[in-house]
C-alpha cells in the first residue's frame, strides 16, 4: 500500500513538474486566458471568465529571465573601440588612396615628358 501512495505522490509531483513549464503567454486562447485549468501554470485554475487565477506555486519563474543589459560604461567602451576601429580604417583608406594618386600622377608626368620629347625632337628636326 505504502509502493502505491509513493508511486502515486510521484505521478502527482511528475504532473506538477510538468504543469510548471507551461508558459500561459502563450495559450492559444490568449496571453493568460485559458479554456480548462490544463492550459495554466501549476496550480493555478481558470475561472468562468477565461483567465488562469492563483499562485502557481511552481518554484521558478514562468518565464525564463532575460539577459541583464550591457552597462552604461560596457556601452561606452564599445562605441569607443567601434568609433577607433573606424577611424583606423578611414585612414588606412586615405593612404592607400593617397599612395594609388601619387603612382597615377608619377605616371601622368612620365606621359608628358615623354610627350614633350616628341614634340622636341619633332621640331628640332
Amino acid at each position: 500500500m505504502a509502493a502505491l501512495k509513493k508511486s502515486e505522490a510521484e505521478h502527482k509531483a511528475a504532473e506538477f513538474k510538468k504543469s510548471c513549464a507551461i508558459n500561459e503567454a502563450l495559450n492559444s486562447a490568449g496571453p493568460g486566458r485559458c479554456y480548462m485549468s490544463i492550459s495554466c501554470r501549476g496550480d493555478r485554475t481558470c475561472n468562468n471568465i477565461a483567465y488562469c487565477v492563483g499562485d502557481s506555486h511552481c518554484p521558478e519563474p514562468a518565464v525564463p529571465a532575460l539577459p541583464a543589459l550591457p552597462s552604461a560604461a560596457d556601452l561606452k567602451k564599445a562605441a569607443e573601440a567601434a568609433a577607433a576601429k573606424l577611424a583606423a580604417a578611414k585612414a588606412k583608406a586615405e593612404a592607400k588612396i593617397k599612395a594609388e594618386a601619387a603612382i597615377a600622377l608619377k605616371k601622368a608626368d612620365a606621359t608628358a615628358h615623354a610627350k614633350k620629347c616628341l614634340i622636341e625632337e619633332a621640331l628640332n628636326a
